[in-house]
């Protein structure tokens, strides 16, 4: 992330998207932005404040088994246009 922002130039629409897209997980987090705990799917990136959001899809995306829980994390929402999503966001502690 750092060398995608490094030269502080203005990102267009098309270079935020791609940029989402190839982006699974946020090493650390981005300052001033809240962090939240959260839960993110056992089966692919998708990551949510809201545990019940992430149950929903894991059942409607993976069509998972009642007894599957996603798992905790902490996220952090990047964007605030229609780009939004919540990241995974590793807070551990160096």
């Amino acid at each position: 992330m750092e060398e995608w922002l490094a030269d502080n130039d203005v990102k267009t629409l098309e270079e935020c998207k791609a940029w989402k897209e190839s982006i699974p997980g946020l090493e650390l987090p981005v300052i001033g932005i809240q962090v939240f705990s959260g839960s993110r799917c056992t089966g692919c990136r998708f990551a949510h404040e809201r545990r019940r959001e992430v149950l929903n899809h894991m059942r409607n995306t993976h069509d998972t088994a009642e007894d599957v829980s996603p798992i905790p994390c902490s996220v952090q929402r990047v964007f605030a246009s229609h780009l939004r999503a919540f990241w995974t966001v590793n807070t551990a502690q160096g």
